[in-house]
């Protein structure tokens, strides 16, 4: 039982380690990514909105790039925006690593499993940690009423709640007990069936 525990706990410190160390050309290849990723997701879902949020990665990757980009926020009903900068590196990219450092020290035989682990864990992340990322901004502007007294509360409520060091990870090991256990279940239930069906067809 300890040999697991220590196999687990080393892999995920030496992938964890690595995914943290100042790598060049990280910051800006990490925001271009995630930026047009959640854009395509926020113009499938915010378009019946009031408001459109959009990220501004940047346009060029360098070796030393800023872990700031900027969130556009619109209201359409008046055609007027403005943008607030967002620290991708603690509220983005630090849970992001601790979940690829979690998936990888518990990655097992299997292409269904991994599938769901890894598949279903980073979508889940991607939208965990934009709404992460986004909640200084949203709490800032709560807390001058451009929100709604609702949805102030709601932002400043949220923001207070999770924007913690403990919180940021987490939340990744949410997401990965989640799965792991979806995986797992998944995987469990479908051998299963398919040892119920294949009974059956021997009793016919």
């Amino acid at each position: 039982m300890t040999r697991p525990i220590l196999l687990f706990a080393a892999r995920f410190t030496l992938v964890f380690a690595l995914l943290l160390a100042p790598l060049p050309y990280l910051a800006d290849t990490y925001a271009i990514a995630i930026g047009h990723v959640t854009n395509a997701i926020l113009w499938a879902v915010d378009w019946p909105l009031p408001v459109g949020f959009r990220y501004q990665p940047p346009q060029e990757i360098t070796k030393n790039g800023s872990w700031k980009m900027g969130l556009r926020m619109e209201d359409r009903d008046v055609r007027r925006a403005v943008v607030a900068p967002l620290d991708l590196r603690s509220f983005s990219y630090r849970p992001m690593a601790a979940f690829v450092a979690l998936a990888a020290a518990s990655t097992r035989r299997g292409l269904r499993r991994n599938a769901i682990l890894w598949g279903g864990g980073l979508c889940l992340m991607v939208a965990l940690t934009t709404l992460f990322s986004a909640l200084p901004v949203l709490s800032r502007y709560g807390n001058k009423g451009a929100l709604g007294w609702g949805a102030g509360v709601v932002a400043i409520t949220a923001y207070r709640a999770l924007a913690t060091p403990v919180m940021t990870y987490a939340l990744s090991a949410l997401a990965w007990w989640t799965m792991t256990r979806l995986a797992e279940h998944g995987v469990g239930g479908a051998s299963a069936g398919g040892t119920k069906s294949g009974a059956l067809r021997r009793v016919a």
